[in-house]
């Protein structure tokens, strides 16, 4: 995808696209979102954890994955899954 592309695809000139590419400017988190939608990718693979190294591949498949799902999921839906998805985590961290 070029430059031109992306900053159609995210409503943006193709200079801030090129500022954002060189690290001349950081992204408001609209425009994070646009560009990890338009590049299929969840916000964490641009917003990795320094703590954890380098970014499972596998791990970044199923999180692509899970936005697909949620993508196509009604809203009242949304929030049933993210009310799952805290409550294992809150199990998770209470082992």
């Amino acid at each position: 995808m070029t430059q031109e592309q992306l900053a159609s695809a995210i409503d943006q000139a193709t200079r801030t696209v090129s500022y954002l590419e060189t690290g001349t400017k950081a992204p408001t988190l609209l425009t994070l979102m646009r560009i990890a939608g338009v590049l299929e990718r969840p916000l964490s693979f641009f917003l990795p954890d320094p703590s954890a190294g380098d970014p499972d591949p596998d791990r970044l498949r199923a999180e692509t994955r899970v936005v697909e799902i949620l993508r196509r999921l009604a809203p009242e839906d949304v929030a049933v899954v993210l009310g799952h998805a805290e409550l294992l985590l809150t199990a998770r961290q209470g082992h």
